[in-house]
């Protein structure tokens, strides 16, 4: 009987160092061991080719685990068979976390739908073209970070291939490209900003190149030139569009920029244009180099300053006539002082007319009222004696009125002066009222007088608190709906007092003073 013992081969070198597997078995006879049987086979090469290939898998996971780019494979349904350690310093994620996530997972919805469109429109192309086992195809996609964010990464993909050549895989590098991303985006937003400028610019905008051959233009450039489309202007001369009347000063200028290499020169030209007007301008010239210094063109800005320049000439001979200008203003100016010098004498005449022909007929019926309340010619009832009073204390106050309206031109002259006298309060207030009470009757207004008995004598203008009284009163009335009251209230009060404004306690003096209301 044969016993096979192949589960464990014995690896032997012999002294050409060829590798022998053996592989033993046992012989019996009626069941009693009678001896071996081994069979060797050669593996030398098998074993070379195993070694060769630990050695490159060795290689390769050293070099990818020490890469800063994340290298990845895929298998042909998408799911991820291998990932670099530096896939955690640049996503954040172990190659554990990442080899359990499906792409769904690692992309952002936009760079999923373009990389699966640009694998399947590969894999056609490998189909159609034939194999090609060392074209690789680059990816540019969003994805995910562990923190939430998302990173840009630039992948060189290529395929995996079996013996046959079919694909069995894919094999991608990646690198972080976000700063790069951020970098274009910031760039075209620049340009973008640049062009709608260029478009936007009020001032005429040639670039030309270093023959002064017209490259673009902006729209402003096209209105100033009647033209309606840049091909009218793109390959010709700017000197053959634009014709100057200092023809020479202008190309003086450009040929200093080119043999001094200038970056800007500004000049002001007459320029003539395709329709034949004129027009002034200010033209800033700039030059354009390349990377290695060389003059590769001109920005040419135009500036229409037809307007500027006429008032420059209007100015100018407008300084040429200022002292005739000046002689005729100051001849204007005296003519009106002197028209108002007569309305004031006239005015001046007129108050003292108004002084003399007011003030005398008011005196005596002031006088004649008081010979009367006197009761000189004869007796008066109670009531006859009050009804005088207040025709006494009206024309009083009337005449007050007057000598305010009059002075009127102390205030003008900066003369106007309180005059500070010591009277009672208490019956300047009580005769206020006085002045109000026909009115109020009419309207069934009641009339209420609360004066604290602790107001006395003050020291004020008297007939200048009279008048705001009266002012404050005759308001009242005006305003109170009939059958309404009005309510004068007078109280001592010291400059603290919280029931002031903080802005009217702040100037008042340290002493006593009335505070009277009208409500």
């Amino acid at each position: 009987a044969v016993t096979d013992n192949f589960e464990n081969p014995i690896l032997t070198k012999t002294g050409d160092e060829r590798i022998i597997s053996w592989k033993n078995s046992t012989l019996t006879l009626n069941g009693e061991f009678i001896g071996t049987l081994s069979f060797g086979m050669d593996i030398t090469e098998r074993k070379r080719a195993e070694e060769a290939l630990q050695e490159s898998e060795t290689k390769y996971r050293f070099l990818t685990e020490k890469m800063n780019d994340v290298v990845w494979t895929l298998d042909m349904d998408l799911n991820t068979t291998y990932v670099s350690p530096s896939v955690t310093k640049m996503l954040g994620y172990t190659p554990m976390e990442r080899m359990k996530q499906s792409v769904t997972e690692q992309l952002t919805p936009e760079s999923l739908n373009y990389v699966m469109h640009a694998l399947s429109v590969e894999l056609e192309r490998d189909i159609n073209d034939g194999v090609d086992p060392d074209r690789q195809m680059t990816v540019v996609m969003e994805c995910y970070h562990k923190n939430g964010s998302t990173i840009w990464m630039e992948a060189v993909v290529s395929a995996i291939r079996d013996e046959k050549g079919n694909i069995i895989g894919i094999h991608g590098v990646s690198r972080d490209v976000t700063q790069r991303k951020k970098a274009e985006e910031a760039l075209r937003n620049s340009e973008e900003k640049l062009r709608v400028m260029f478009r936007s610019m009020t001032d005429g905008v040639l670039v030309t190149d270093s023959n002064i051959n017209i490259i673009d233009a902006n729209e402003t450039t096209l209105r100033i030139l009647g033209l309606k489309t840049k091909e009218d202007l793109i390959g010709r001369n700017v000197l053959d569009v634009v014709k100057f009347k200092e023809q020479e000063r202008v190309i003086a200028n450009l040929l200093k920029m080119a043999n001094e290499r200038l970056a800007q020169v500004h000049g002001e030209y007459c320029a003539i244009l395709l329709d034949g007007t004129e027009m002034e301008t200010e033209v800033i010239t700039s030059a354009m180099f390349n990377d290695a210094g060389s003059q590769i063109g001109f920005i040419n800005v135009i500036r229409d300053i037809t307007e500027r320049k006429r008032a420059e000439k209007e100015l100018l001979l407008y300084k040429e006539h200022l002292e005739e200008l000046v002689k005729e203003r100051t001849s204007q100016l005296d003519a009106a002082k002197l028209t108002a010098e007569q309305a004031n004498k006239a005015k001046s005449d007129f108050l003292a007319n108004m002084s003399h022909e007011i003030r005398t007929p008011l005196s005596t019926i002031i006088g004649f009222s008081e010979l009367l309340y006197d009761e000189t010619k004869g007796p008066l009832n109670a009531d006859q004696k009050k009804y005088q009073g207040y025709v006494t204390s009206a024309g009083e106050h009337l005449l007050s009125l007057i000598n305010d309206i009059l002075d009127l031109s102390k205030v003008e002259a900066g003369k106007m002066e309180l005059m500070l006298t010591r009277f009672p309060m208490a019956d300047l207030l009580k005769n206020s009222l006085t002045f109000v009470t026909e009115k109020a009757l009419k309207h069934n207004i009641n009339l209420v007088s609360n004066i604290s008995a602790n107001v006395d004598m003050i020291e004020a203008d008297e007939r200048k608190v009279k008048q705001v009284l009266y002012n404050l009163l005759s308001n009242a009335v005006k305003f109170t709906p009939d059958g309404g009251s009005i309510t004068m209230s007078a109280d001592i009060v010291s400059s603290n007092s919280a029931i002031l404004p903080a802005k009217i306690r702040k100037g008042l003096p340290d002493t006593k003073h009335v505070l009277v209301s009208v409500k």
